[in-house]
């Protein structure tokens, strides 16, 4: 991997992580798990249809919450984060536009 491809990569994964800090992780969290708990009872032939599938959004969601912790853990990873939507906004053709991605300040809150 030459050192362009792993900045992009690099600022990819930051940029990621920033819009996943965005997400309301912990209340979609527990609306999986009260579907979980009630859609037996309320309807379970949804419920069966459906159990796997939100089983594997359920974890995609912890995974999400994985990397959401260890950005907020670090200032200097929010930081890294900054300074690639920075480089994405002033146009850099070697980082993805993220017009949508929260600011670092957001990220570190």
């Amino acid at each position: 991997m030459h050192t362009d491809e792993y900045r992009d990569t690099q600022d990819r994964l930051l940029m990621a992580a920033l819009g996943l800090a965005s997400l309301p992780l912990e209340e979609f969290i527990a609306a999986i798990d009260r579907a979980e708990r009630v859609g037996p009872m309320l309807d379970p032939t949804l419920h069966r249809a459906a159990a796997n599938r939100l089983a594997q959004v359920r974890a995609v969601a912890g995974g999400a919450q994985g990397i959401v912790r260890v950005l907020k853990s670090d200032a200097g990873l929010v930081r890294l984060a900054g300074e690639a939507m920075c480089r994405s906004s002033e146009g850099d053709p070697d980082v993805a536009d993220s017009n949508d991605v929260p600011s670092a300040a957001d990220a570190a809150s």
